[in-house]
């Protein structure tokens, strides 16, 4: 490194070599063997070959990093031989490289680059700059740098959450980097209706490790349990699973439901559990009725049959106690729109239905288990079939597998009890 001003900027020159070019930097792993891994700046330049070269004595880089620490340091490339048309590249460029610079997690790069000696007071600067960010301790090779690993990066507190009557047990694997730990829950408890009486009760877990490097800014492990409790023939019947809450890719699933559910009391409700209980993406005709008109139902359905993950057949079933007068006048308003799009799905979908790499899209759910038989459609009885609430573990653990499977994760394993 260089310590103090080039000794080229204590006097003037009346001849200066040109600037230099393609000015770029990127962070590259470093090659040394040691027990931890980490990112090298390798910045590379150009020079041109004109007749200011026969002036150029160096090439000063000056890297600022801002981050936990801010940090200044300087390099000085001298060119100690004279320049040759034999080690010029094609392009007409002599390329330089130089790679140093140790690489901290999440800190902003400064990159200052200029030749020596430079212009004269009041005349041109002839410098490049450039700005680089470099990654966290999610990234492959930074998580095993040192500052990330003293920070918990290789850390797996292998969660596992059960309630058990009116307590919530916790239980996790402490790291060798501190003994101080903080476990935060979040509970909340709300009452809704899909067919039968449904009590939701989800906590939030957090916890948060005290570690001597980060202190009280280390990364935090999360966690999500959801308990259903649902009322079938005066009994309380209870189902219970756990899943990681730092996901970070939705499953989006398509719910296509016939002229006979009730929108309110069912479909939305149902959608509302699939995003606040399992963090499924929904979607529905009825949310996105400009974008049919704007394509077209065929062309919407197309378009969604795509990027879903799943599609879920609804099926039709008696209209609950719940439902009202509103309910079926809703029902009849709605009942064109929705016949003529479930059949529209179900004829546009049906040859998937026939191909078995592609049947593992598709799920038939069912609040009746009884009149879903009859009004089952043929092609559709060899999908998988879930009846809620009787079948809700399986359904929740279905989409639970998808949702690993779709950030790339094994899938995580249930905490039940009954």
């Amino acid at each position: 490194s260089l310590q103090g001003p080039a000794s080229e900027l204590r006097q003037s020159y009346n001849l200066t070599p040109a600037d230099l070019y393609n000015l770029s930097a990127k962070f590259t792993e470093d090659e040394k063997e040691t027990q931890f891994r980490s990112y090298l700046i390798n910045i590379s330049w150009a020079l041109s070959m004109d007749a200011s070269i026969k002036e150029l004595t160096a090439t000063k880089i000056c890297v600022t990093s801002q981050g936990t620490v801010r940090h200044f340091e300087c390099v000085r490339c001298s060119y100690t031989e004279n320049f040759s048309h034999g080690s010029m590249s094609p392009s007409g460029f002599w390329q330089f490289h130089y790679t140093g610079f140790p690489v901290e997690p999440v800190t902003n790069y400064y990159i200052h680059a200029y030749n020596l000696p430079p212009a004269n007071i009041y005349e041109d600067s002839s410098s490049k700059t450039l700005f680089l960010i470099s990654p966290g301790c999610n990234d492959h090779v930074m998580k095993y740098s040192k500052s990330c690993i003293e920070e918990g990066s290789l850390w797996d507190p292998n969660i596992t959450v059960c309630k058990m009557e009116a307590e919530v047990e916790v239980n996790f694997t402490t790291s060798s980097l501190g003994t101080r730990y903080t476990v935060f829950l979040s509970v909340f408890q709300y009452l809704f209706h899909l067919c039968k009486r449904i009590c939701c009760f989800t906590c939030f877990l957090q916890i948060i490790p005290y570690f001597p490097k980060c202190q009280y800014d280390c990364p935090r492990r999360t966690g999500t349990l959801t308990t259903l409790y649902h009322y079938f023939s005066k009994t309380i019947m209870k189902q219970t699973f756990f899943h990681h809450g730092n996901l970070h890719q939705s499953v989006k699933v398509l719910v296509i439901y016939p002229k006979e559910v009730c929108f309110h009391h069912t479909v939305l409700t149902f959608a509302n559990f699939l995003h606040d209980s399992c963090q499924i993406d929904v979607i529905i005709d009825m949310w996105q009725k400009q974008k049919i008109a704007e394509k077209g139902p065929v062309q919407w359905l197309a378009a969604q049959k795509e990027t879903a993950d799943k599609i879920i057949f609804l099926c039709s079933s008696n209209i609950g106690t719940e439902c009202d007068e509103s309910c079926y006048k809703n029902i009849r308003n709605h009942k064109d729109n929705s016949d003529c799009m479930f059949a529209l799905a179900f004829n546009l979908f049906c040859s998937d239905l026939k191909n078995q790499s592609s049947l593992h899209k598709y799920l038939v759910v069912s609040f009746n288990e009884i009149n879903s038989k009859d009004t089952l459609p043929t092609a559709l009885k060899i999908c998988p079939k879930y009846y809620l609430m009787k079948d809700i573990d399986n359904f929740c653990r279905h989409l639970s597998i998808q949702h690993s499977q779709t950030n790339g994760k094994s899938p995580d394993g249930c905490c039940s009890s009954r």
